[in-house]
């Protein structure tokens, strides 16, 4: 693991690793509304110019020019309908058999050691809360927001590390593995722009070479582009 040079400086780039992982587990475990879209416009605000090569931040400039409705449905036909022609599993169990599993498959020993308990994030449907498995995207994108958000406030050298170096072997021997996957067949078949940002953020998660703060070089939110103003700030993935 790299040292950091400047303790304070990586401390709020791991700030924003967990802001930006929060912001991809609240599309995936709430429904796309108003204040939802809102979000996705001030993400993409932010975004824009400090992430020139990614488009992802357009498209969720451009979420709210589709209907809520129409969102909705779309929510539930890439994520819950099976039967839907444009379901997407969001499952690490459950992706295409051409592609080999994650080192780690079995996630439940890591979230029992955490005291990490999917049904139990803040705000999830019912439906969520009572999903039955652990594997599902939105859960695992906010396990990770949880590890770097305490990192962040964790004061003990070694707790801090322990945090950090468990976020970092589950993002590299289990999330990435698979939700770039994913990913890309849900971009495939989405119809908006939302669905497309959604998709094309999460690519971009899984393809980050290591959530540890003291190693990633990507977005570092500053000045008037500080990532407070995106979901999360006030916890939105917050474990109760």
């Amino acid at each position: 693991m790299n040292r950091p040079e400047n303790l304070a400086t990586d401390q709020q780039q791991c700030d924003h690793w967990a802001r930006l992982f929060d912001f991809g587990a609240t599309l995936y475990l709430q429904e796309p509304g108003p204040a939802q879209l809102t979000q996705c416009c001030s993400v993409g605000r932010a975004l824009h110019d400090l992430l020139p090569d990614e488009t992802f931040p357009q498209l969720f400039m451009e979420a709210g020019n589709t209907e809520v409705a129409f969102l909705q449905q779309e929510f539930f036909d890439h994520l819950f309908v099976p039967v839907s022609a444009r379901y997407c599993p969001p499952y690490a169990a459950m992706q295409g058999k051409g592609n080999p599993p994650p080192p780690i498959r079995d996630i439940r020993p890591l979230f029992r050691e955490t005291s990490f308990d999917p049904s139990l994030l803040e705000g999830l449907p019912a439906y969520l809360q009572g999903l039955g498995r652990v594997d599902y995207i939105g859960f695992e994108l906010a396990f990770m927001a949880i590890l770097l958000k305490n990192a962040v406030q964790e004061r003990e050298a070694v707790s801090k590390e322990a945090l950090l170096q468990t976020a970092q072997l589950f993002h590299e021997k289990h999330l990435s593995p698979w939700a770039a996957d994913f990913a890309s067949r849900l971009e495939h078949h989405a119809q908006s722009s939302y669905f497309k940002g959604c998709a094309q953020l999460t690519t971009y998660l899984a393809a980050t070479p290591s959530p540890d703060c003291c190693c990633i070089k990507r977005p570092r939110l500053d000045g008037d582009h500080r990532i407070s103003s995106m979901p999360g700030e006030d916890g939105s993935a917050r474990h109760h």
